[in-house]
């Protein structure tokens, strides 16, 4: 029998399990050679673009595409009308609701897919959208879930109204959609009736988005000769989309071929199906030529699935010394639209109750309540098995919340209450069957390395000195690699899944697997694997994933199941061909299969090292020499479906300094120690480990995508939507324990989202540890510095000592929680309530001019002058004394949008030498919506100069909100500058001499259009470039 320093010499020399290797798959990603959906062009191949709804709610009265229809290049423009008497209009979800492929006579979302229109290319395609006109009928909008099931909810599914019967439990509110409960309640409930110690915290896991570097995508390219239906498609599961087009489309599912090409990332967006899939597919099938649908990054954002918008209130009980008792949590998740989550069919949230984490707690229940809301649909497994993020975010902040009443250390409670190593398998108040662990030791081996008793010790001099010192910790445990099929199922189809390998004569192995990596390392893993199972160099096996035609039935990759169910078939396909090559091996060397021995790379008689024969000689063998009766070839399918799921863990330390004065965060040092049960190549699981903790870092640190009351969706660009890069990011420290799965034919767990999962809740737990000292329990993520900041200047610690020198500054007025229907006041007889404000952009500027003071007075009052320095704008009709029509031309790229809106003059005081005025109006297609207040002075500051000082306040509603704050106040500001520029130029050609002159020919060659593609091109300069 081999030392364990020969098998590791073997695996080295195989590339086997355990060998830190480079990915097979990068050679041809960082020369280039990737082969996305986007790359695929097909002979006539046609492109789709969406019309969208620029509204959270609103029916739809009529939808006028006669002069898209007309356009050059256009071929069809599609509607929920055209789709219905194919059936397509709607669809099912994932989660077991259904959802609007196109909208069916009215919207409920903003960005929604109206209309889809087929042309000749994407430029094309995105003019004629424009040319589409839409008459809506603006609905309430509801965008609180805690407003969801008041009496005076608006309904937001109109198909559902009067539905009791959900298809998760019964519905008891026209906006409800579940109750998922587990646990015993009433013993729960006896528990924190007699507990010495109770806690309770309220907190809000944000709304966020995966946002991978790809977006989503197809081509679409139906053979009407063969009835034969291809889509290439950036899917994590190939088998499902083509089980579910089969079912949508009525094609039989053996003339359904799905292919997904290389992917671009996905993190569980790219799960579900969504509605551009299907009406490319049917305007392929309607015109008989290709059609590529691809959505840019502002869709992806604002219209495919989101990821948490989990309302949490946490409660433990536990005895004086720290020992819990019991946990009971409420969960109100809002769901947007449609329930579209990508959660297995019987679990409607997740696998949530795993939020009893680490921690041996004897009695606890959890209840959760879906609700429908104007949103985004989905609710998809960011990083994450199923909601497994949220339960351990719960449960690892209400550690730290019982720590904290407890005056305990946060190390100390958690090692009084883990599942103890002889406590495994370990059976869950809440229904898990954990399969090993040893939390304890994971805990101790982080505290040790990073001196955990310094940290503490140099934490209090800090705050003696005034400083702010945060330490976090997390002891997390995930449960991975759904299946078993028992429990898991998506649509019906069990969660198993499936590999099938085939070893050629010459040794060399092709293995076609039923998951799908999207950078997951896929090809080495997978390999090393094989490798290792049959003595057979990783160099020469190929794995291929991706294409229905050719692959066997699997459930795909997402919620780390590649390894936990991927992995245990490909060992198993591995060891069944195993099988037949000892057979064979024993027919080469003339004896009986019990005198063998496995040598790692073949076989050998047992006590006669000499008298053996390779994997090489056995592969050659099983096609020209065989036993008798034995069939020729070497090879096996496997399709694995789990007896249990396994369950990796890890203990992390995050040590955060923030600026009291500015609320900027440094993250010190992060240690993250991960036990994924056996490594099959610790430089993968180093990279999937530094990826996780990323974006675990962009999570709790900035990522968010809020909605104002009007339904617009703030942040859907990269300008507001944090993607942490290598700046950012802080020095991650890796380390690891190896506890094996006991049931995983290698003992392996799964890495992949761990450390998102634990990473998330350990920057938070840093952060409210700094903060703990002030008297707060909890603050809500994201903890960027504005945040931060909010939070300090509340509790008025923000005072710098040279306070008293400067102006001070005021901040925003921090909005406040709704309050529950009971809280708030009742609308008196026939008021109506009160119009949903969109998104806000505030600017407050001076500028420096050098023109007399007088002079710029005089044009100021002068309102159609005042309106030409404005780029594309223009006064175009005077309706009374101070009132106007105005107009304004914006052009991006090649599509040009008009914009037309009513302006009163409030008043020109000409002591102050002052202008204030309002305007309201919006786009002419209906997209976007605007008002304005503006308030204008002249300061004169002599020598023939002046300033002009202004405070302007912009709210947009509509499509435009959608770009987010950030990105819109760069515009805006962009835009001032340039009127200010033209304001000056005006003022000084109006006089004499050089001066003049040369202000006119700027006036004369200044653009005549707002171009909004330069103002971008200017931003972008300004960022790489240095301050503008």
């Amino acid at each position: 029998m081999a030392t364990p320093a020969e098998e590791l010499e073997r695996s080295e020399k195989l590339g086997g399990i355990g060998c830190s290797r480079k990915r097979k798959e990068d050679p041809r990603f960082i020369q280039g050679k990737g082969h996305y959906v986007d790359d695929i062009q097909l002979p006539g191949m046609l492109v789709g673009d969406f019309v969208r709804s620029p509204h959270a709610h609103a029916r739809i009265k009529a939808i006028h595409k006669d002069k898209a229809l007309a356009h050059p290049g256009v071929h069809a423009v599609l509607t929920a009308e055209d789709l219905a008497p194919l059936n397509l209009h709607w669809m099912p979800t994932l989660a077991g609701d259904k959802q609007m492929v196109l909208a069916d006579g009215k919207v409920c979302f903003q960005n929604q897919e109206v209309a889809m229109v087929i042309a000749d290319d994407r430029y094309i395609a995105a003019d004629a959208t424009e040319l589409v006109e839409v008459e809506y009928e603006p609905l309430e909008v509801l965008v609180d879930p805690h407003q969801a099931m008041d009496d005076d909810a608006p309904v937001i599914r109109d198909d559902l109204e009067g539905q009791t019967e959900g298809f998760h439990s019964k519905r008891v509110h026209h906006n409800h959609i579940f109750t998922w409960d587990v646990g015993d309640k009433d013993a729960t409930d006896k528990v924190f009736d007699e507990a010495e110690v109770t806690v309770t915290e309220k907190m809000l896991y944000q709304r966020v988005h995966p946002c991978p570097l790809e977006t989503c995508g197809c081509v679409a390219d139906f053979d009407k000769v063969k009835g034969e239906l291809t889509v290439h498609i950036t899917s994590q599961a190939p088998h499902v989309v083509r089980t579910v087009f089969s079912q949508l489309s009525g094609i039989a599912e053996s003339k359904v071929h799905i292919n997904a090409p290389d992917i671009g990332g996905g993190f569980g967006n790219k799960v579900g199906i969504y509605p551009g899939y299907v009406v490319a597919t049917v305007a392929s099938i309607v015109l008989g030529r290709p059609v590529k649908w691809v959505e840019d990054r502002i869709e992806n954002l604002s219209t495919t699935a989101f990821a948490r918008d989990y309302h949490m209130t946490g409660e433990l009980a536990a005895t004086s010394d720290g020992k819990i008792l019991g946990l009971r949590t409420h969960v109100l998740a809002d769901h947007g639209a449609f329930d579209a989550c990508a959660d297995p069919a019987k679990w409607p949230a997740g696998f949530f109750n795993i939020c009893t984490g680490s921690y041996d707690i004897k009695t606890a229940y959890a209840r959760v309540d879906g609700v429908y809301t104007n949103k985004c649909p989905g609710g998809v497994a960011y990083r994450c098995s199923f909601r497994v993020t949220e339960a351990c975010y719960l449960i690892e902040r209400m550690i730290d919340v019982l720590a904290q009443k407890l005056g305990m250390d946060k190390a100390e409670i958690r090692f009084k209450n883990f599942i103890r190593p002889e406590q495994f398998p370990y059976h869950s108040a809440l229904g898990w069957e954990y399969d090993s662990g040893e939390y304890a030791r994971a805990l101790q081996k982080v505290l040790d390395a990073c001196d955990y008793e310094g940290l503490r010790r140099e934490q209090k001099e800090k705050r003696e000195r005034g400083e702010i010192m945060g330490i976090g910790l997390c002891t997390f445990t995930e449960i991975v690699g759904a299946g078993p099929s028992r429990k898991c199922d998506i649509l019906g189809v069990g969660m198993f899944d499936s590999a099938e390998i085939r070893v050629h004569p010459t040794g060399s192995v092709i293995a076609r697997m039923g998951t799908k990596t999207q950078g997951q390392a896929h090809e080495t893993t997978y390999a090393q694997i094989i490798a290792t199972e049959l003595g057979l160099n990783s160099d020469d096996i190929q794995i291929e994933e991706g294409n229905t035609d050719t692959a066997p039935y699997g459930l795909g990759t997402y919620g780390s199941r590649s390894t936990p169910v991927g992995g245990a078939a490909t060992a198993r396909a591995a060891r069944k061909i195993r099988d037949k090559a000892r057979k064979i091996a024993a027919h080469l060397m003339e004896v009986s299969e019990e005198d063998l021995d496995w040598t790692g790379e073949g076989f050998q008689v047992k006590g006669v090292p000499d008298q053996s024969t390779s994997m090489q000689q056995i592969a050659w063998a099983a096609y020209n020499n065989t036993p008798e009766g034995m069939e020729p070839g070497l090879e096996a399918v496997e399709y694995y479906d789990p007896p249990n799921m396994t369950y990796p863990f890890g203990a992390y330390l995050c040590v955060v300094d923030i600026d009291r004065y500015t609320g900027e965060t440094r993250v010190r040092r992060f240690y993250a120690l991960d036990d994924c049960g056996t490594r099959i190549n610790p430089m993968v699981i180093e990279g999937q480990v530094h990826g996780g903790l990323t974006e675990a870092f962009a999570v709790a640190m900035g990522q968010e995508l809020p909605y104002d009351g009007a339904g617009n969706i703030q942040g859907a660009s990269l300008m507001d939507y944090f993607l942490p890069t290598m700046v950012e990011s802080p020095h991650w420290e890796t380390d690891h324990t190896v506890t094996p799965s006991p049931h995983h034919p290698i003992g392996a767990k799964g890495v992949g989202e761990s450390s998102h999962v634990g990473g998330i809740p350990c920057f938070s737990n840093a952060i409210n540890d700094a903060l703990a000292q002030f008297g707060t329990t909890h603050v809500d993520m994201p903890h960027n510095a504005y945040r931060v900041w909010q939070t300090l200047h509340e509790l008025k610690l923000d005072r710098h000592p040279e306070a008293d020198k400067v102006t001070p500054f005021k901040p925003r007025p921090r909005k406040e929680k709704p309050k529950p229907a009971a809280e708030r006041p009742a609308p008196a007889a026939g008021e109506k309530k009160a119009a949903a404000k969109g998104m806000e952009v505030r600017l407050e500027r001076d500028y420096g001019l050098d023109v007399p003071a007088d002079a710029a007075w005089t044009l100021m009052q002068d309102i159609r002058e005042v309106a030409a320095c404005m780029p594309g704008a223009s006064i175009v009709e005077q309706t009374g004394e101070t009132t106007y029509v105005g107009e304004m031309r914006l052009k991006v790229g090649p599509v040009s949008s008009a914009f037309k809106g009513d302006i009163e003059v409030l008043g020109l005081d000409a002591e102050r030498q002052e202008l204030r005025m309002r305007g309201e109006g919006g786009d002419t297609k209906g997209s976007s919506s605007a008002s304005m207040t503006l308030q204008a002075r002249i300061v004169d500051e002599g020598a023939e100069r002046c300033r002009l000082e202004g405070v302007c306040t912009i709210e947009l509603k509509g499509k435009m909100a959608s770009f987010g704050g950030r990105m819109l106040e760069n515009i805006s500001d962009r835009l001032l500058s340039q009127f200010v520029a033209n304001f000056e130029n005006r003022v000084a050609a109006q006089g004499e001499g050089a001066q003049a002159e040369a202000a006119r020919r700027k006036l004369e060659e200044g653009p005549k259009e707002l171009n909004g593609l330069a103002l971008l091109w200017q931003m972008i300069k300004s960022w790489f470039g240095g301050r503008r």
